[in-house]
C-alpha cells in the first residue's frame, strides 16, 4: 500500500511540485461558489491551525465550506484525526453530505467506537459522561461544531449559567488543534453571551475570530447576484372581545407570578419560574388551541408537583415540562391557590377555543384563499398544539387531507426527509412546521413564508427565513409576520419592524441579517418583551444598534469571483494534463501491475470497503465508489484509489470510448460511467441509492426513496452503437420475484454524454435451469416494456 501511495505522489510532484491547490474542489461532487472559495482557501487554510467562527448567512453553504477544508487538509497530509459535533437531527444528514458530496466516510460516535474521523450528537455528547471522557482524552486535529450557537452560555443579572452544552464546548475547544464554529447566528443581541460564546475559541496568538458574508454580498461567478430580493410584510389583526379578555386575564396571571417569582430567595428557582411563565404567555400569543392545552396541563402538573427544582430545566432535554413543575408559591396554601386561578383560566381559554373566535386564524384562511392562492406556502409556529390546530383548519378549509404536511420536533428524521422531500416535489400546497424545521432542511421549492408566531430569540427569524432564501432560490422571497395589536408583545414586534425599517438605508438592505445582533437602548428583544409582561405596558424601545461582527470580511468583487475561477480551471487542467495522463499510462500502471501485483489481480472495479478494513485503516472509506485495485479475488479493497488516479481514469475512459468496447478496460470504463449516471438520478429524484453491485443480489444499486421504499435497479452500460443487451438468469429471476420495485436501467455512452432509460421489470417468462443469460435486442426490449427517459 505504502509503495502504491509513493508512486502516485511522485507522479503529482513531478507535475506539479507541491500539493495542487483546490484539490478538493475537482475531486468532490460539488459546484463550489466564490464566497466558499474564499473563506477556504484564502482565510482558512492559510491559517492553519485556527480557532475560527464560520458565520456566513442562513442558506450561504456552511457545511461545503466545513466539507472543502476538511478534504483539502486531508489531502495536505495535515489531519488524522476530525470530530464533528451537529444538533442530532443534523448529524446523519452530515455523514450524507460528506459521503455523497465529498467522499469521505466518518462514522458515528458510539459507547463501544470512536473512529479517528468521528460524527457526534450533541446532545448524546453533551450528557453522557463516558462518551466526553472518551472524546476529550483524544487530541483531534480538528474540531467542528455546526450550529454553534446552541453552546451559548446564560446570563441573568450577575449570575452566568454555564449549560452542558457550553461546557463541552470548552473541553473540546482544549482538545483542538483547530476549532471552528458553524453558526449563522452567532450573537443573539445580549453582549454578555456573545463574549462568552466567542471565549470558547481561546485567546492563542493564531485565533481568527470571524468570518461572515451577508447575502446581499454574494455573488455567482459570473458576478450575478447569487440570491434574490427577500422582503418581510407585517400583517396586523386586532383580538376579538373574547380574546382579548383572555389575554388581560392570562397575562395578569403571569404578572402576579413574575412579581412572586422576584423576591424568592432561591435565584435558581425563581429563573425556573419566569422561564415557564414565559412559555405561557407565548403559548398565549400563538392560537386558541396552544394556551387552553398549556393551562390545563401546567394546572395538572403542580397538582402533582414533584417538591424541588428540576434539573436543567433551561439546559438540554424536556424543558417546557420540566418547567411546569416549578412554581413560585412558597406554601401549600399559595399553590393550591394558583391552581385554582390556572383551572379557571383553562375553563376560560377552552370557552373561547370552542366560540371560534379566532381572528388570527380567520386573518391567515383569507391570505391562503386571496393573496397566497395557488403558492406553495410555509407556515411557522411555535407550538406543536398549534400545528395540528392549523393542520385540521387548512384541511377543512381546501377540503383535502393532502393539502398540509407537517414538521415537528417529535418526528424521525426519516419522516421529515419525508415531509421535506413530499413539499418539494408533491402537490401538497402548505407545510406547516415548527423550529424543528428551522435547521438542516431546504424548502427552496416555495418562496413564501408565513410566521404564524413570533419568536421571542430574532435569531429564529433569520433561521426560518434560511429555509427558503437559500442556494437555489430563484425567486423573490416574502414573508409574512402575523401580529395581534391590541397586545403589549404585538406593540413591540410592531415597533420592532418599524425600527428596522428605518435603519434599513442605513444598513444597505441587510436588515434581517442582523435581527439577531440588534439591541435597543442596550436591550435585547427578549428582555423587552419581558419587560412589557411584567409591567403590563409596552415599552418604549431606545436607539437602534446592531453589534459588530469582529473580523468579518468584506464582500467578494466580480474580477475576484472571476480570478478565484480561472484558478480552479487552471488547477484542474494541470492535473488532466496529456504530459500527466502519458505519464500515468506508462509510468505508474506498469509499476503497479507489475512490481507491485501481479497482472491479473490487476483490475478496474466499483466496490465497498469492507468495515473490517476501514476500521483497521482511517485512510480508506467505505461508500466511496472508485477505480480500485482488486487484490484477492473477492471483491474486497486493499487501496483506496488516490485521486489522482480517477481524474487519470476519466482520461483513460475518454480513450477506451474512442474504440468502443474493444478491451476488458474498456467494458469496465464504460460500466463505471453507466453507474455514475444512475447514482446522479436517483440523488436528483431525492433517494438515496447505494452501490450493492460487489454483493452479487441480482442488482446493481440500492435507492431508497424519501417514503423509505426500496428500488433495485440493474444498470447495463453500453457504448454508442451497441445494439443488444445481455443479462444474467439471477437478475431475471429476482426482478420477477420484485416485479413492483426492480428497474433496469440502460445506459448509452457516447463520449461525455450518458444517455439513460428506467424499464420496469421487462422479463416475463423464468430462466431454465440451465441457463445463465440471456441477450436482449434494446430497441426490442424497449418496444415491448413500460419505461421512461431519465437523463440527468
Amino acid at each position: 500500500m505504502d509503495n502504491i501511495t509513493l508512486i502516485l505522489d511522485a507522479l503529482r510532484i513531478a507535475h506539479d511540485g507541491k500539493c495542487p491547490a483546490y484539490s478538493a474542489v475537482y475531486t468532490s461532487n460539488i459546484q463550489p461558489l466564490p464566497h466558499q472559495i474564499q473563506a477556504v482557501y484564502h482565510e482558512m487554510l492559510p491559517r492553519i491551525p485556527l480557532r475560527y467562527v464560520l458565520a456566513d448567512d442562513p442558506g450561504a453553504g456552511k457545511t461545503i465550506m466545513a466539507g472543502l477544508f476538511v478534504k483539502e487538509l486531508y489531502f495536505r497530509g495535515d489531519i488524522r484525526t476530525c470530530l464533528i459535533v451537529a444538533p442530532g437531527s443534523l448529524a446523519d444528514q452530515w455523514q450524507d453530505e460528506l459521503a455523497g458530496k465529498f467522499f469521505m466516510d466518518f462514522g458515528m460516535l458510539t459507547e463501544d467506537c470512536c473512529p479517528p474521523l468521528c460524527i457526534a450528537r450533541l446532545d448524546t455528547l453533551a450528557r453522557n459522561g463516558n462518551l466526553q471522557q472518551k472524546v476529550t482524552a483524544r487530541e483531534w486535529d480538528v474540531v467542528i461544531f455546526d450550529e454553534a450557537h446552541k453552546l451559548s452560555a446564560q446570563v441573568s443579572g450577575n449570575d452566568t449559567h454555564y449549560t452542558k452544552r457550553y461546557r463541552l464546548g470548552e473541553k473540546l475547544s482544549r482538545s483542538a488543534k483547530t476549532f471552528l464554529l458553524l453558526t449563522a447566528t452567532p450573537h443573539n443581541g445580549k453582549p454578555r453571551e456573545f463574549r462568552l460564546f466567542m471565549s470558547l475559541l481561546g485567546k492563542e496568538k493564531h485565533s481568527h475570530p470571524m468570518h461572515r458574508f451577508l447575502k446581499e454580498d454574494l455573488i455567482n461567478f459570473d458576478g450575478t447576484p447569487l440570491f434574490p430580493e427577500r422582503q418581510a410584510l407585517t400583517v396586523s389583526y386586532k383580538l376579538s372581545d373574547s380574546e382579548a379578555q383572555l389575554y388581560e386575564e392570562v397575562s395578569s396571571y403571569v404578572r402576579t407570578q413574575f412579581n412572586r417569582a422576584e423576591r424568592l430567595s432561591d435565584r435558581r428557582r425563581g429563573s425556573a419560574v419566569g422561564f415557564a411563565l414565559t412559555l405561557l404567555q407565548r403559548r398565549l400569543a400563538s392560537s386558541p388551541e396552544a394556551i387552553s392545552q398549556s393551562l390545563r396541563n401546567r394546572a395538572e402538573r403542580l397538582q402533582n408537583k414533584i417538591y424541588g427544582t428540576p434539573p436543567e430545566y433551561y439546559d438540554i432535554g424536556d424543558t417546557e415540562t420540566a418547567a411546569d413543575y416549578v412554581s413560585a408559591s412558597e406554601n401549600a396554601q399559595e399553590l393550591q391557590a394558583e391552581i385554582y386561578a390556572l383551572k379557571k383560566l383553562a375553563r376560560r381559554a377552552e370557552e373561547v377555543r370552542q366560540s371560534g373566535q379566532d381572528v388570527k386564524w380567520r386573518k391567515l384562511s383569507e391570505m391562503l384563499q386571496t393573496t397566497l392562492k395557488d403558492e406553495k406556502i410555509i407556515i411557522f409556529t411555535e407550538h406543536r398544539a398549534t400545528l395540528e390546530y392549523l393542520a385540521g383548519k387548512i384541511r377543512d378549509l381546501f377540503g383535502r387531507h393532502d393539502s398540509v404536511l407537517t414538521i415537528h420536533g417529535s418526528m424521525s428524521r426519516n419522516d421529515r426527509k419525508r415531509s421535506e422531500s413530499d413539499f418539494t416535489y408533491g402537490e401538497a400546497p402548505v407545510l406547516i412546521a415548527t423550529d424543528a424545521a428551522g435547521e438542516g432542511i431546504n424548502l427552496q421549492c416555495a418562496h413564501i413564508m408565513v410566521n404564524y408566531d413570533l419568536p421571542w430569540n430574532p435569531n429564529r427569524l433569520e433561521q426560518r427565513f434560511g429555509r427558503i432564501h437559500r442556494i437555489g432560490q430563484a425567486h423573490k422571497c416574502v414573508v409574512f409576520n402575523l401580529i395581534a395589536g391590541n397586545t403589549r408583545e404585538g406593540q413591540v414586534f410592531t415597533r420592532l419592524f418599524e425600527k428596522l425599517g428605518e435603519v434599513r438605508t442605513a444598513l444597505g438592505g441587510k436588515v434581517f441579517d442582523v435581527l439577531g445582533k440588534v439591541t435597543f437602548g442596550g436591550k435585547s428583544l427578549s428582555d423587552i418583551l419581558i419587560e412589557a409582561i411584567r409591567t403590563g405596558s409596552a415599552p418604549e424601545l431606545g436607539n437602534t444598534a446592531a453589534a459588530p461582527a469582529p473580523s468579518a470580511s468584506s464582500s467578494i468583487t466580480p474580477a475576484e469571483a472571476r480570478r478565484i475561477l480561472q484558478d480552479i480551471q487552471a488547477a484542474k487542467s494541470r492535473m488532466l494534463s496529456q504530459k500527466f495522463i502519458e505519464d500515468f499510462i506508462t509510468k505508474a500502471l506498469p509499476l503497479l501491475n507489475g512490481s507491485i501485483f501481479p497482472r491479473e489481480r490487476f483490475c478496474w472495479e466499483i466496490t465497498f470497503v469492507p468495515k473490517s478494513i476501514m476500521n483497521h485503516d482511517p485512510r480508506i472509506r467505505p461508500d466511496y465508489r472508485r477505480v480500485c485495485f482488486d487484490v484477492h479475488g473477492k471483491g474486497e479493497l486493499l487501496f483506496q484509489a488516490h485521486p489522482l488516479v480517477r481524474a487519470a481514469a476519466s482520461e483513460l475512459l475518454r480513450h477506451f470510448r474512442a474504440n468502443g468496447e474493444a478491451t476488458p478496460e474498456g467494458r469496465k470504463l464504460v460500466e463505471l460511467s453507466a453507474m455514475d449516471a444512475v447514482m446522479k438520478i436517483e440523488r436528483g429524484l431525492g433517494n438515496t441509492p447505494r452501490d450493492v453491485s460487489a454483493d452479487k443480489h441480482g442488482y446493481d444499486i440500492l435507492s431508497i426513496t424519501p417514503q423509505g421504499t426500496s428500488r433495485f435497479i440493474e444498470v447495463k452500460g453500453r457504448a454508442k452503437g451497441a445494439d443488444t443487451v445481455t443479462v444474467t438468469a439471477g437478475e431475471i429471476r429476482f426482478a420477477l420475484e420484485h416485479p413492483e420495485s426492480f428497474i433496469l436501467a440502460i445506459v448509452i455512452i457516447d463520449g461525455e454524454a450518458a444517455s439513460t432509460t428506467y424499464l420496469a421489470c421487462p422479463f416475463t417468462n423464468a430462466p431454465e435451469p440451465a441457463e445463465i443469460s440471456r441477450t436482449y435486442s434494446i430497441g426490442g426490449i424497449m418496444a415491448q416494456t413500460q419505461h421512461e427517459r431519465v437523463n440527468p
